[in-house]
């Protein structure tokens, strides 16, 4: 890398020969080949994980064994 150089991930490739290329603005849609292509929301683009409601029942079910066993000590 050379002193006083832009970091790789602070270089934007712009074409100063295209108007639309050259906007950097965040945008709701684009042009490739001549066809308009919308963002959509990361629930459309596939299957989401499954890991995250995994974790949550394991947390639910570890909470409620330290409950019956917190009551168990306690001789509730």
């Amino acid at each position: 890398m050379l002193d006083g150089a832009a970091e790789q991930h602070e270089m934007i490739t712009v074409n100063v020969m295209s108007d639309s290329e050259s906007d950097i603005r965040p945008r709701r849609s684009i042009t490739v080949n001549e066809e308009e292509a919308a963002a959509r929301p990361s629930s459309a683009i596939g299957p989401q994980p499954l890991w995250p409601w995994l974790i949550g029942i394991a947390f639910a079910l570890l909470t409620l064994e330290w409950i019956l066993y917190c009551r168990r000590a306690a001789g509730v």
